[in-house]
């Protein structure tokens, strides 16, 4: 089923570090929480008063995220609970229940998005990138068409935030990403290599200034972003092809470097097991 618009803007502050108190993130659910808000847009309402009005049942929603019946349930009141959406007449959970507690999987629910969670959808932007994520839908389904999961669109829209600073890249270290998006490091490690081998994450490494002594470095990252804003008209480069323009052979670098410490992990492991060695993304190096 495919997104009924082009493009919607959420709130920065979703993804925040959090300090004392979870983040609107972590409370929705994580990643697979946020990957079913996303969905709601493919049963979006038009030429309503409120633009973020959905009509879709859980069995629906079971289908396009391939979730369990009791996951969406679940997922759902905790979107709920975050005051991120609000459902018509369910003011307690037990309003999606049967008589005997089973779910009604098929009860047709009207969802809209809370205030002051989200942006007029087709005003222009008119306010700083610092108070938003701008989610392309079409660059969504190329993650989607690629098998790559909700947690590496989770973790592109966290770098996505934290890039919008005046050197335009995101600086953000892995364990305190891990913190935020609740995905353990070797997990975030891995997706960062993913990202980097679909040209759709650049990263590289600089030697980190703050620190003394040999070995200090650090990684940034910078995501492609569905907004045209690496279009170059004098060049004739089309979006995709200035980003590529820009940051391929940064890409290819830290992808060969994978592959390198890949291979002498592999050799190791040769040695040491008789079994073989199976080249998948488990295998993958860390890169920091």
């Amino acid at each position: 089923m495919n997104y009924s618009i082009q493009s919607i803007r959420i709130p920065s502050r979703w993804f925040d570090q959090p300090e004392r108190k979870m983040n609107t993130f972590q409370k929705m659910g994580g990643y697979k929480g946020f990957y079913l808000y996303l969905q709601l847009y493919k049963f979006r309402l038009h030429n309503q008063e409120n633009e973020h009005t959905f009509l879709t049942s859980i069995s629906l929603l079971r289908k396009e995220t391939g979730y369990t019946t009791e996951d969406v349930f679940g997922l759902l009141k905790k979107l709920k609970a975050a005051k991120v959406i609000s459902i018509a007449g369910a003011s307690r959970s037990e309003y999606l229940l049967d008589g005997k507690g089973e779910i009604k999987e098929d009860k047709i629910l009207s969802i809209t998005v809370c205030p002051g969670e989200s942006f007029p959808i087709f005003n222009e932007f008119d306010k700083a990138e610092d108070f938003y994520i701008y989610i392309s839908f079409r660059l969504l389904k190329g993650y989607e068409d690629k098998k790559l999961d909700e947690k590496h669109f989770a973790l592109h829209c966290l770098v996505q935030r934290l890039q919008h600073n005046k050197n335009n890249v995101c600086y953000m270290a892995i364990e305190t990403m891990s913190e935020i998006l609740g995905i353990d490091k070797d997990t975030i490690n891995r997706m960062i290599i993913n990202l980097n081998r679909h040209q759709l994450m650049v990263s590289w490494r600089k030697k980190n200034e703050h620190r003394r002594g040999e070995g200090s470095y650090r990684y940034e990252h910078i995501t492609f972003e569905d907004n045209g804003k690496y279009a170059n008209k004098d060049k004739g480069l089309s979006q995709w092809n200035g980003w590529l323009f820009h940051y391929k052979d940064d890409m290819q670098i830290i992808t060969n470097r994978a592959n390198r410490k890949a291979e002498r992990k592999s050799k190791q492991r040769n040695k040491n097991s008789p079994e073989k060695f199976n080249d998948d993304l488990s295998n993958l190096p860390d890169i920091c």
